[in-house]
């Protein structure tokens, strides 16, 4: 195990105990893999000025560009379809061809999962063969500890767009703490993660916090081709209520065909998962390459806040340089179909249990 590097209880999919406030009844809460909800001392977004100008990145923005996709667009009931105007059709003009051979179609051979080492069911090349996202899914689970509410986190998958010239998937996730601790320490914090259409490998990632005691930007950039190492650029700035701004910067050579600890979770969905499977791949984290490996242990009847609903019981565990990495015990249970929506998720702590359970779902 590596006993110098921090756990990855801050790694979204894995881990979602990390940076806890300091009296005992206060360790209540993280942010689930993404975010941080602890109840702190203050009430109240930190405010500090021009924030938005001190947080801002012109170099990510030079870097990655998004444009919104258009949607199609959807009749009003009783209103009039939108004439078209029909084609100009050209006068046929009869011209005597010679007759030549046509050549035989060749039937291309099926595309090869890459890497190799990834489990390649229901995949045809990158692609699933059947797509598991669908544009306004949601999920929202109900964060607690000791079945006390201290927060919510919101799943989601938002329209698509198209970053420097190519579809992409649009990931989005939000945390927030619930009414009755925003006196004591608030949180309104929001990741997005955009991933390739085609490829499934992520092209950025933006992290957005704004809390009692902290303004935070993390940006970051897979600068990749297909199977190619790559490298990630990371970028964060920070506004602390007791410590001013905070700025660094990294660049790193990642491994191939990476994720980040914001697409991980969307990622782990694109596979065939049965009991026994154990799904391998890459992730890319703060100077730091890890292998994740998703044991799929068990089927199980998961009662919920909307019903009893069919779920696989997943358990993650991670490494680094071949060794085994710290990141605690932490399950996550998805749906039984061709969606794998998260619909719970637990991490065992010195004392008790962390939870997050389905009060919302959005297909």
């Amino acid at each position: 195990m590596d006993v110098d590097s921090p756990p990855l209880e801050e790694l979204w999919m894995i881990g979602f105990v990390e940076k806890l406030c300091k009296s005992p009844f206060k360790k209540i809460f993280s942010y689930a893999s993404i975010f941080l909800l602890a109840l702190g001392c203050a009430g109240g977004i930190l405010k500090y000025e021009n924030s938005e100008k001190v947080l801002e990145n012109k170099e990510f923005d030079k870097v990655v560009k998004v444009v919104e996709i258009a949607e199609p667009a959807v009749p009003v009931p009783g209103e009039p379809l939108p004439t078209v105007a029909p084609p100009k059709v050209k006068a046929e003009v009869k011209v005597k061809k010679k007759r030549s051979i046509q050549a035989q179609p060749v039937e291309e051979a099926p595309k090869l999962r890459e890497p190799r080492w990834e489990d390649d069911e229901g995949f045809v090349g990158r692609r699933p063969a059947v797509d598991p996202y669908r544009v306004g899914e949601e999920v929202v689970l109900d964060i607690s500890y000791f079945a006390l509410d201290a927060g919510e986190l919101t799943l989601q998958t938002r329209s698509f767009v198209e970053v420097n010239g190519r579809k992409a998937y649009r990931f989005h996730a939000i945390a927030k703490t619930v009414s009755m601790f925003e006196s004591f320490y608030k949180v309104n914090d929001e990741a997005e993660t955009l991933v390739d259409f085609e490829t499934l490998i992520p092209v950025s990632y933006a992290l957005d916090v704004k809390e009692s005691k902290l303004l935070r930007d993390a940006r970051a950039v897979h600068n990749v081709s297909t199977g190619q190492p790559g490298k990630m650029q990371f970028w964060d700035k920070k506004i602390t209520k007791d410590g001013g701004i905070e700025q660094r910067k990294m660049e790193w050579e990642m491994l191939p065909y990476a994720q980040n600890i914001f697409s991980g979770i969307w990622y782990l969905r694109a596979f065939k998962l049965t009991p026994g499977k154990k799904i391998k791949f890459n992730m890319a984290h703060e100077n730091e390459n890890l292998v994740i490996t998703c044991e799929v242990l068990r089927r199980e009847k998961l009662s919920t806040a909307i019903g009893k609903i069919d779920a696989i019981v997943i358990r993650p565990t991670a490494e680094k340089n071949g060794q085994p990495h710290n990141i605690g015990q932490n399950l996550f249970w998805l749906t039984d179909d061709e969606s794998k929506l998260m619909i719970r998720m637990e991490t065992k702590i010195k004392i008790g249990s962390i939870v997050g359970s389905l009060s919302r779902l959005k297909r």
